[in-house]
Parts: structure tokens; C-alpha cells; sequence
């Protein structure tokens, strides 16, 4: 038996002999008792939800934490820190992502210009969108798009 359940067991056997004997001091001992196995009921709801926590980062950070390398304290910090590192990642990406769509659009767009002057020693309309276009035997005047990269 745990601890406390022999506590409460005895508590209750005091709560009885205290009624047999002096029924005044009984109702100290059910209180006592009652408000151990309240106290137990509440840390065993916290141990439910500390493994939970733990199985959840153990999941999150692919197993860098759990409950049985660290305390509940230890585990709230590093997940934070976690969160920080990952939401940091993130914005980092975004930035980096910004940038490159800038960079490819750029490009598209010098690309789109060479297309668009041309010359005899340029053939770009194989870059091309449009099949319409005057330099393709077309009808219509050579506004060029291009067409992405082209997958083989």
C-alpha cells in the first residue's frame, strides 16, 4: 500500500476510536483524512497531465524530451525554447523565400526582355509562352511570356 493510502486507513481507525470514546475529535480525523485522498486524487490528475506534456514534446521534438530525462520545470523551459527556435527557423524561411521569389521574378523579367529584342543571334521563342507571335508565322505582334521551367 502507497503511503498515504496507509495514512488515511489509519486516520479513519482514529476517526473511529475517537467517536467510540469522544465523539468531539472524530470529525478532525475524517477531515484530515478526506483531505489526503483530495490532495492524492489532484496529483495523480497532474501526473496525467505531465505525461501527457511529455508524450506530446517527446512527439514535437522528436523524442529530445520525455518525462523521464527531465522535470516538468526543465521540459516547460525547453519547449519554449523549442518554440522560439522553430518560430525563429520559420520566419527565417519566409525571408529566405521572399528573397528568392524576388530574385526568380527578376530574372523572369530580364529574361521576358532579352526575348522581346531579339536578334539574329538570339533564338528565344522556344522560352516562350505564346505560339502566336509573328516570329513563330503567327499573326500577332511577339509579347513574350515566359513559360517556367520545363520539366522533363
Amino acid at each position: 500500500m502507497i503511503k498515504i493510502e496507509k495514512l488515511v486507513k489509519q486516520l479513519r481507525h482514529c476517526a473511529e476510536l475517537a467517536a467510540y470514546y469522544d465523539g468531539d475529535y472524530n470529525g478532525i480525523y475524517n477531515q484530515a483524512a478526506d483531505a489526503l485522498e483530495e490532495l492524492q486524487a489532484r496529483c495523480k490528475d497532474m501526473d496525467c497531465q505531465l505525461e501527457e506534456f511529455s508524450r506530446f514534446l517527446c512527439n514535437q521534438t522528436g523524442g529530445l524530451l520525455s518525462k523521464t530525462n527531465y522535470s516538468a520545470e526543465t521540459m516547460i523551459a525547453y519547449a519554449e525554447d523549442y518554440q522560439q527556435r522553430v518560430c525563429d527557423n520559420y520566419c527565417d524561411l519566409r525571408a529566405d523565400l521572399a528573397r528568392v521569389t524576388a530574385e526568380r521574378d527578376g530574372a523572369v523579367h530580364d529574361l521576358e526582355e532579352i526575348m522581346f529584342k531579339g536578334g539574329h543571334n538570339i533564338d528565344t521563342c522556344h522560352f516562350c509562352t505564346s505560339g502566336q507571335c509573328y516570329g513563330r508565322g503567327g499573326t500577332q505582334a511577339c509579347e513574350p511570356k515566359y513559360r517556367g521551367i520545363k520539366e522533363d
